[in-house]
């Protein structure tokens, strides 16, 4: 049986806490730039690691209809050499890692996927990086699939 992943039961766990119904869909919401402190939030309740994560470059929030936070990616250079040079050693500016993300409780089905793809595209956008690195941790159970 694969063990259920850390933040689906913090996201359970939380749930019982504060019952809100989940979000029906992601009708109305939005993907935009947010602080590190508004990142934060969401980031050191939900997340595995549960830190912020060293030198962030960027973070992204997932917003509803009503402009609740609803989730947050950030943005930073971690990663290995090997893993900064998958391009070739000359295009290491452009290749960012996503170091932390997540959802609360209440987010709609597939806020995860539309947080990341969005935030992707914006910081694209902004700051220029063209390859995106994320890692999936096995002892939080994750898969590498969202």
């Amino acid at each position: 049986m694969i063990p259920l992943a850390h933040q689906k039961v913090i996201r359970d766990r939380m749930a019982l806490a504060d019952p809100r119904p989940q979000n029906p869909n992601l009708d109305g919401c939005c993907v935009e730039e947010i602080s590190v402190n508004e990142a934060s939030t969401v980031i050191l309740t939900y997340e595995y690691l549960g830190t912020m994560p060293n030198a962030t470059l960027a973070c992204y929030g997932l917003r509803s209809a009503t402009s609740n936070l609803l989730g947050a990616v950030c943005f930073n250079r971690g990663g290995g050499p090997r893993a900064l040079d998958v391009l070739g050693p000359e295009y290491r500016f452009p290749i960012v890692v996503l170091a932390r993300g997540c959802c609360v409780h209440w987010a709609p089905r597939n806020a995860a996927s539309f947080l990341i793809r969005h935030a992707c595209r914006l910081a694209s956008k902004a700051y220029g990086w063209v390859a995106f690195i994320a890692y999936a941790d096995p002892e939080a159970g994750e898969l590498g699939t969202v």
